[in-house]
């Protein structure tokens, strides 16, 4: 999985502003998460499946894996299509962000479900889990202090109405015309399909493992 790049603070720019773990977990951000990445891939690499691949359960995880990764695609890219154009300039409150103050990290543990999933693994799912119930709401903490110092004036009222992770869709509200950085949601783009590319590495690891060429080490029953 990727960082959020696209987030709507730059925690780096601003990290003066809020302190203590909140803070470091930021500075992290970009680190950890490709720690998390490579972690995985080794998973995916040393490990087999959870349970047969002959069973019903192998399809219907995988079928849902790969859902939740064109879902977490499509929602990251309509995200950032909001944020990237008024990032640090204004207080973005329309579109996903009508509806839940995080959305970029909403469909990011979207698709952190999918991989756990369509691995078939139980590590590799335990793993994202565990990201995304521990460091990543700490990230998401750090973000949202530098936001309150940016919008002093409409940032509480904002937290107030809008929950941090579960999307409301009541409250969903769209301005028919958003400012786009062209520049900015074309790294945009390439952050949504770390996730797609995740998986396209996963079913390579698997060809190598059906074809004998990459041995099983472990298994996590």
């Amino acid at each position: 999985m990727s960082a959020d790049s696209t987030s709507a603070v730059s925690p780096g720019d601003h990290s003066t502003t809020f302190t203590g773990l909140a803070a470091w977990a930021c500075r992290q951000r970009m680190r950890v998460s490709w720690l998390l990445n490579l972690a995985i891939l080794a998973l995916l690499a040393l490990s087999g499946h959870s349970w047969s691949q002959d069973s019903w359960l192998d399809g219907a995880l995988e079928m849902t894996g790969l859902a939740c990764l064109i879902l977490c695609t499509l929602g990251r890219i309509w995200a950032s299509v909001h944020v990237n154009g008024r990032k640090d300039r204004e207080l973005v409150t329309d579109g996903p962000y009508s509806m839940v103050r995080n959305p970029l990290y909403v469909f990011s543990a979207v698709g952190a479900l999918g991989i756990g999933l369509a691995s078939e693994n139980l590590a590799v799912l335990a793993l994202l889990l565990l990201a995304f119930a521990f460091y990543y709401p700490l990230v998401v903490r750090g973000e949202e202090q530098v936001l309150a110092g940016l919008f002093p004036d409409t940032f509480p009222a904002y937290a107030a109405r809008v929950p941090r992770f579960v999307p409301r869709p009541g409250l969903f509200r769209e301005n028919a015309v958003v400012p786009v950085d062209a520049r900015r949601f074309r790294r945009s783009l390439a952050d949504a399909s770390v996730f797609i590319w995740l998986d396209f590495g996963l079913q390579g690891l698997e060809w190598l493992r059906g074809a004998g060429l990459l041995p099983t080490l472990f298994v996590v029953p």
